[in-house]
């Protein structure tokens, strides 16, 4: 008896079906290359995928994710199996093998049609929307600059944080003042002067909470910018600060304060080459266990929508405002005048 496996596999008569036609082998090919172009597109491209313009240097991705050399493979599988999924009515999973090969399947599916069904929102067209790129804490900066700019004389306004004004790309503020250092100076220290209106020349996240807190009760305005990992040093301090608050706000011969306003950087989703050490979104954790008429959580997704929330931030008065924002250029969603601004029913 004959036990091969040929003998045990039970296939369709191929003699009755003849070869393949020219025009569906036609379009089985189109639909290959064009999955080997949307896998290249992901593997190795940041923008302009359809190639609306020259491709630039600033299109392609310094570091890869992904390996071309398993992606062909993969999508000439997929089509092929599609095809005896579809003619014979086949069940059939296809198991993908080498993880990097994930292009070529989001690829596939994309093509297909069932990746839209999860993520709907993922298009080909580009709309108006995300045109532009923008660094939302550089343009914040600027707009820093400006009201250290118009306060001038009042002296009422002031940057705290523990050496990460320019990391943070606020350095634009340095535009119209300097930090306030009245030490000894070297020859290669950066914008130090007695009266400058930024204190940031420490490593102490305590001493910054601590000085801004006073600040504020002397009757003027502040900020204080971290890291959204190293923020959690100043939690105690943020307590009793948000308790004072609550407690002033019940006593009608006290008058109200300027808002302790944060701005949190290096956040959690975007780190760049400093990875776990600085991921740690848990400040808005321990925030939002607060009451509500005491602090306000912003996430703008932007740098207009950074500008707005600032704004306003800085006009209110006694709360704690917590302001988690990017200071890596990301694509721009709203107009300047905000008009856009709509349910997003994507957000959870």
């Amino acid at each position: 008896m004959n036990f091969s496996p040929e003998s045990h596999l039970r296939m369709p008569a191929t003699s009755t079906l003849g070869p393949l036609t020219p025009e569906l082998m036609h379009r089985m090919n189109a639909y290959w290359r064009a999955a080997n172009y949307l896998s290249v597109g992901q593997i190795y491209l940041y923008d302009n995928p359809l190639l609306k313009r020259p491709l630039e240097m600033s299109d392609v991705k310094p570091l890869i994710v992904g390996h071309w050399g398993t992606t062909p493979g993969q999508n000439f599988i997929y089509v092929h199996l599609n095809r005896v999924i579809k003619k014979f009515g086949l069940d059939m999973f296809y198991v993908a093998g080498p993880g990097h090969g994930g292009p070529a399947l989001v690829g596939n599916t994309y093509l297909e049609g069932s990746y839209s069904e999860i993520y709907p929102d993922v298009s080909v067209e580009v709309p108006a929307p995300g045109a532009v790129d923008a660094q939302d804490t550089l343009v914040l900066g600027q707009f820093l600059r400006d009201v250290v700019k118009l306060n001038q004389e009042l002296r009422n306004f002031r940057i705290f944080g523990p050496d990460e004004t320019l990391s943070n790309s606020l350095g634009a503020v340095f535009e119209e003042t300097s930090r306030q250092w009245d030490a000894q100076t070297l020859a290669n220290d950066e914008f130090l002067d007695p009266a400058g209106r930024v204190l940031d020349s420490m490593l102490s996240e305590h001493q910054c909470e601590g000085w801004l807190e006073g600040y504020l009760l002397t009757g003027r305005h502040g900020l204080f910018n971290c890291y959204e990992a190293f923020v959690h040093i100043v939690d105690s301090m943020f307590n009793q600060h948000a308790k004072w608050l609550k407690v002033t706000s019940q006593l009608p011969w006290r008058r109200n304060i300027a808002s302790l306003n944060y701005l949190l950087t290096s956040h959690v989703w975007q780190q760049d080459h400093n990875g776990f050490t600085h991921q740690d979104p848990g400040f808005l954790d321990h925030v939002v266990n607060k009451k509500a008429d005491i602090v306000r959580v912003y996430l703008p997704p932007d740098a207009n929508c950074l500008l707005s929330v600032f704004d306003h931030c800085l006009r209110s008065q006694h709360y704690v405002n917590v302001v988690v924002a990017g200071k890596r250029a990301m694509p721009h969603t709203h107009g300047q005048d905000l008009p856009e601004i709509r349910d997003w029913t994507w957000t959870a």
